[in-house]
């Protein structure tokens, strides 16, 4: 957060269920409490150096500060996810925000020894019969399919560097604390739950196998571009298995090939923005929830993603939990994932938001992009996501001078990857990655570009990790 994104807060929020103000750190104690609220909720943010009326007054922060501030967090059991961002406003002063993100798994939480709650504005102590009532609810929740032991996997079978590489994002997003070992994958598993008896996990496996249909055939996408708006007739039809990681990324490797630009003028500006036709944000969001929110204990059921000529559908088996209904699934609600192990490590990689606002984000990028608002219903059992389109989705436009050359389509990254060869020269694959607007998978990338290799479009020099690419020039 910096100090626009405050400014900005301040300006459209209150006090309220999920936003706490302190003027210093001397109130840090109930600062604490409030955090445990807020963590027994859907999670909230403490603004400190902020007055009760939203004025920002700030305040020096010292070495002794932030350990008195982590002091105060030690006191809050179990372990909770809180995320501290320091927001300079002047020379001297800045603004502490102490964003907790709820973790149903673990209510009920204790601050010093006692669980509090919100009330509107409000912070309370908990009343013991709500508290046990939580307690026994997740003493049985505990023993879920996430969380049942897989007793003939072992580290081996896994992706290690994916492992690591969630630790390392995780800390990297202040959405893990900094005392997580970032290079042991069993201590990593264990920080992030994924462990039972010190066994690998169903939720570990789902995540992070080589091969999770070893275990779990269901762990699978169909993917389809249609030719019409029915069933009728394939212009593409494709399906992947793999961990939750792979199936995103195949997800989206698939929808970026078939869905067209869109292009807008810069007001003022002789300049064209080429982009695809949905925002590439909400897919993300969308795919992200479907492997995180889907019923795994169906084994047959698999997320199927269809592009209609008017439209796309993601589908996932499994209905939405009793406390949530489609009516106020549009609005702030209560954050209830189904599998929150598997919830809270893609949140750790910034591939989902909190607070229950994934929703609202979906609607708002797609409304933004000029399309209808998108729709959320159940059929045949699952949870489908319809995206209709502004206009008809026909095929992938194609650049005159790809056409002359070769004749093939290519999806709008790649044509990116072309623009910025073109005007970087030579480039290594991890040149390219950091270039692109759109945050995609380095091992994506490197299919993109051999695909543009193989097309005769750019030139490949050196091997490993020398590998330089350039675009082939006529």
């Amino acid at each position: 957060m910096n100090l626009q994104s405050l400014k900005h807060i301040l300006s459209e929020q209150h006090e309220s269920i999920t936003l706490e103000f302190k003027k210093s750190t001397a109130q840090l104690k109930a600062a604490g409490k409030t955090l445990c609220a807020f963590l027994n909720s859907i999670g909230g943010m403490v603004l400190i150096g902020i007055t009760d009326k939203g004025k920002i007054v700030g305040q020096e922060i010292t070495d002794s500060t932030k350990r008195l501030i982590g002091n105060t967090l030690a006191q809050l059991s179990p372990e909770p996810s809180i995320k501290a961002s320091y927001i300079k406003i002047d020379k001297n002063k800045q603004v502490v925000a102490l964003e907790a993100v709820a973790n149903d798994i673990l209510k009920p939480y204790t601050f010093d020894g006692k669980p509090y709650i919100r009330l509107e504005s409000n912070t309370i102590t908990m009343p013991r019969e709500q508290y046990q009532r939580m307690s026994v609810h997740n003493a049985f929740n505990n023993i879920s399919w996430e969380t049942n032991i897989i007793k003939n996997a072992t580290l081996a079978d896994l992706d290690t560097e994916e492992i690591l590489k969630t630790i390392k994002e995780g800390l990297l997003n202040n959405r893990i604390p900094e005392t997580s070992d970032t290079n042991n994958p069993m201590n990593s598993l264990k920080r992030l739950s994924l462990l039972n008896d010190n066994k690998l996990t169903n939720a570990a496996i789902v995540l992070f196998a080589k091969n999770p249909t070893h275990w779990f055939p269901q762990c699978k996408i169909r993917l389809a571009c249609f030719k019409g708006t029915d069933k009728c007739e394939f212009i593409d039809n494709k399906q992947f298995s793999g961990n939750v990681f792979k199936i995103r990324e195949e997800a989206m490797t698939f929808v970026t090939r078939y869905l067209p630009i869109s292009t807008r003028i810069v007001p003022g500006k002789d300049e064209r923005i080429d982009e695809p036709l949905f925002p590439l944000n909400a897919l993300r969001e969308i795919f992200s929830n479907a492997v995180c929110h889907r019923d795994y204990s169906i084994r047959e059921g698999t997320i199927s993603l269809g592009i209609y000529r008017d439209r796309i559908e993601v589908w996932d088996p499994g209905k939405l939990p009793p406390e949530v209904t489609y009516e106020n699934l549009k609005t702030l609600h209560e954050s209830k994932p189904r599998n929150p192990l598997i919830a809270n490590t893609l949140y750790c990689r910034k591939f989902t938001e909190s607070w229950g606002r994934g929703i609202e984000m979906i609607i708002n990028l797609c409304t933004a992009a000029g399309h209808p608002e998108p729709e959320f219903f159940e059929r045949t059992g699952g949870f489908c996501v319809k995206l209709k389109s502004k206009q008809m989705i026909g095929a992938p436009r194609i650049t005159e001078e790809t056409r002359i050359v070769t004749g093939s389509k290519l999806n709008i990254l790649e044509q990116k990857i072309l623009q910025a060869l073109n005007k970087q020269g030579q480039m290594k694959t991890v040149d390219v990655v950091e270039l692109l607007e759109h945050k995609i998978a380095p091992r994506t990338v490197q299919k993109y570009l051999k695909h543009l290799y193989g097309l005769n479009l750019i030139h490949k020099k050196g091997s490993g990790k020398n590998t330089y690419w350039e675009k082939k020039e006529g």
